[in-house]
């Protein structure tokens, strides 16, 4: 069994909402066949840097898609290029 690089699963997490349009943690853990806890500190991290905004909330699931910024990072990270993350402000 190999283990995953942190920046495929990424990857594959952005591909997903990228290509459905928006997903929920539970979806993408079950479809991208990931340990939940990943994908919410994931998601976190992603919202938090702005490469994914929340759509939706029902309850306690949230609904996520993908920004410009999103799919700028997803590129970098499909080509293997270095990130460089800058805060203005």
């Amino acid at each position: 069994m190999t283990v995953e690089d942190p920046r495929q699963r990424i990857a594959r997490i952005l591909r997903y909402i990228e290509e459905k349009m928006i997903a929920s943690a539970n979806q993408l853990a079950v479809e991208l066949n990931m340990p939940k806890y990943f994908v919410l500190a994931a998601l976190n991290t992603l919202e938090a840097v702005g490469a994914i905004r929340l759509v939706r909330r029902y309850g306690l699931m949230k609904i996520y898609t993908i920004t410009d910024n999103g799919r700028r990072l997803l590129e970098a990270l499909e080509k293997n290029k270095p990130i460089r993350i800058v805060v203005e402000g």
